[in-house]
């Protein structure tokens, strides 16, 4: 696990910026989950019998709680590469904590009272047992764009350029169930106002890490909602020394912020700069490419008669 990845996980692991992560990006800003009914749970998920031996870690788990019942189990998977199978991935990590939980209430029923039913002594399950719904959320923060398959359909071939019978790939998509991942992309969120903790000012600010006029201005306008926890992580996310240095006790004040956005200006320009070298030598290579035309011309055909063939050479050779 990289050390970007790291960071993000434990900035995401607290109770409130979990809650709002869920509420602002699934919920559209509707208080669904409440950082007091939170709590996190193991994210190892695990299958070890007859059937199989598997095991899959998840980056955030946790589960919601009210009135002493689970309500359901939220799931985080941080992605800064494409992963093309993310469908199978999140299916088979939901499946395992469904599996998890059925385990759990086997070996509880193992010490109660015999089975009602053949099929509750078959399954170990009562027929009143019920599970606590498993729920993924992919948070996708890589700088190549997502292509990658967001339901299992998109990375199913159901066989519509191998037969003429075109009614059975459209039977099978209705019977196959689709299995839509949720899916976040922090590149894409220029506003994040059904956010309501720092997650809001973080996300905004890395949605313009590559349009330097536009974050140095933002940071700029929003300095005092900054914290120094949210610098850190945005330093560690767009690899920016200062904002990291932005933590330490003697650099709080706002003042120091201005260093943050002078050194943020500077990468600016310099981008500018490079950016007019590009050109620059774009431009120099398509003169250098008709300048080549003139030169054949001169050698092979004698067509330039105002131009020497030795003066031709020498500006070719510079």
């Amino acid at each position: 696990m990289g050390k970007k990845d790291i960071t993000l996980k434990d900035y995401l692991s607290d109770a409130g910026r979990y809650a709002d992560l869920w509420n602002g990006s699934i919920f559209q800003g509707r208080q669904v989950i409440r950082a007091d009914e939170l709590s996190e749970v193991n994210t190892v998920q695990s299958k070890s019998d007859k059937q199989a031996v598997i095991e899959r870690s998840n980056d955030i788990a946790m589960k919601q709680t009210a009135d002493g019942k689970c309500l359901a189990v939220w799931l985080i998977a941080n992605q800064e590469t494409v992963d093309y199978s993310m469908p199978v991935r999140v299916m088979l990590q939901e499946a395992l904590e469904y599996d998890r939980q059925l385990k759990e209430r086997r070996r509880k029923r193992t010490r109660e009272m015999p089975y009602a039913t053949s099929g509750e002594f078959l399954s170990r399950i009562r027929k009143d047992d019920r599970l606590h719904p498993v729920v993924t959320l992919v948070v996708y923060w890589g700088e190549e764009e997502w292509q990658g398959a967001k339901c299992l359909h998109d990375i199913l071939d159901f066989g519509e350029e191998k037969t003429d019978r075109m009614e059975l790939p459209h039977t099978l998509r209705k019977y196959v169930p689709e299995y839509p991942i949720h899916f976040l992309n922090l590149s894409e969120m220029n506003s994040c106002e059904t956010f309501h903790t720092e997650l809001k000012t973080l996300f905004e600010l890395y949605a313009r890490r590559n349009r330097k006029a536009e974050f140095t201005e933002y940071l700029e306008e929003h300095a005092d909602e900054v914290d120094s926890e949210t610098c850190w992580v945005l330093g560690q996310l767009v690899n920016s020394q200062e904002l990291q240095n932005y933590t330490s006790e003697e650099r709080k004040e706002k003042k120091d912020m201005g260093n943050v956005i002078t050194e943020l200006i500077e990468d600016g320009r310099a981008e500018g700069r490079r950016d007019g070298l590009k050109a620059l030598v774009r431009t120099l290579k398509a003169i250098l490419h008709d300048f080549t035309d003139v030169y054949e011309a001169v050698i092979q055909n004698d067509e330039y008669h105002d131009v020497t063939k030795e003066q031709v050479q020498h500006y070719y050779n510079s």
